[in-house]
């Protein structure tokens, strides 16, 4: 902006500043030097300003610059040259007077954006609920918190504000194991599993996330969602923000422990069901020759509700399709228990994700 309206091939600047301040530079024997604070004063009465100064990160994270133009040809042939005068920040005290629709702030010599006297001084001992590390603490519990502020905090020791926050898992959405209800085989809770689509954050640890749409890390996966203010969080996919499409393909590449995702069907010979599960959502499906029986490989399926069923049967049912447990004799269920898992898939086209390294977090 200019206290000129400016409008060529070498500058285009709005006319709003109304007043420039007083700029001094001081110089300093066997030290660095620096100028004085300036203020400036911005017309704003269409409010074309607001969001520069309201936006987040923030005013105080943009640098500012002053020059002074020299125009060789003031009767329109450009405005070429000029000399910085001026390069800092926007320093606290930003106002807005209705009254004469304007902006009032201070610029900060850059030389001093390092100063720790400008701002808050954060404190241990205040916010104890700073998980700092080593990052202001003295042992006392008195020591001052180095803040740094902006997006991204690139190559700093300091504490970032804005940071992401780390947070505990206190429920997830209950799914239906084959053999039973997973709370009560849990123990009372249940984990974060393959479809689930929803946990929430515990109260304590809330604090620390902003709710909307965001990703997080969880079990070393990116989980992509929406939080809401009551801490739970809407999980739309696995390294992106759309949700799941069961027709457009597998997403066995959306998690490492994914190996398939789709749509399955169930198989009948002999008077036996099979559910079964095509073989191109695998990039192998033959696992290398060794097939997935008796590993650790769970297939969860939508039929009427999530249901998780251990690999037990892995063998080619026809040219698309692979067969992973029975419903029906003679391989039913765990050896131990003796008897068929039930069976809720009674159509085809059924949604899945088989996944392999245990039931989740």
């Amino acid at each position: 902006y200019s206290d000129v309206a400016i409008s060529n091939v070498d500058l285009s600047a709005e006319g709003r500043v109304t007043s420039w301040g007083q700029l001094q530079l001081e110089a300093k024997a066997g030290v660095i030097g620096g100028h004085q604070n300036v203020t400036l004063t911005l017309e704003d009465s269409d409010l074309t300003l607001l969001d520069d100064f309201t936006d987040w990160p923030g005013i105080q994270t943009r640098t500012c610059y002053i020059y002074m133009y020299y125009d060789p040809n003031p009767t329109g042939g450009g405005w070429p040259d000029r000399i910085t005068l001026f390069k800092g920040v926007v320093g606290p005290g930003v106002k807005f007077n209705e009254k004469t629709a304007t902006w009032n702030f201070t610029l900060i010599d850059i030389g001093k954006k390092n100063n720790h006297s400008i701002g808050q001084p954060y404190t241990t001992q205040i916010f104890s609920e700073i998980d700092c590390g080593e990052c202001g603490s003295d042992g006392t519990g008195t020591g001052i918190i180095p803040i740094v502020y902006g997006d991204p905090v690139i190559g700093s020791g300091a504490c970032a504000i804005e940071r992401p926050g780390r947070g505990a898992l206190c429920e997830a959405e209950c799914t239906q194991w084959a053999w039973g209800d997973e709370y009560t085989l849990s123990g009372g809770f249940c984990r974060l599993n393959a479809p689930d689509l929803w946990f929430r954050i515990c109260d304590e640890t809330l604090w620390q996330f902003d709710p909307g749409e965001q990703c997080i890390i969880l079990g070393g996966e990116v989980i992509c969602g929406n939080l809401s203010s009551n801490g739970v969080f809407e999980i739309y996919d696995y390294f992106n923000y759309s949700h799941f499409d069961w027709d457009s393909g597998s997403q066995r590449d959306a998690r490492t422990s994914w190996v398939a995702t789709g749509r399955g069907s169930f198989f009948i010979a002999n008077g036996y069901k099979w559910l079964t599960l095509p073989k191109n959502a695998f990039e192998d499906w033959t696992n290398g020759g060794r097939g997935y029986a008796n590993s650790n490989l769970t297939v969860w399926v939508n039929c009427g509700g999530w249901r998780g069923y251990p690999a037990q049967v892995w063998s080619s049912v026809s040219g698309s399709h692979v067969a992973f447990v029975s419903v029906s004799w003679p391989w039913c269920g765990p050896s131990e228990l003796g008897w068929c898992p039930p069976d809720p898939c009674a159509n085809n086209s059924y949604e899945f994700v088989a996944t392999v390294g245990g039931w989740g977090w």
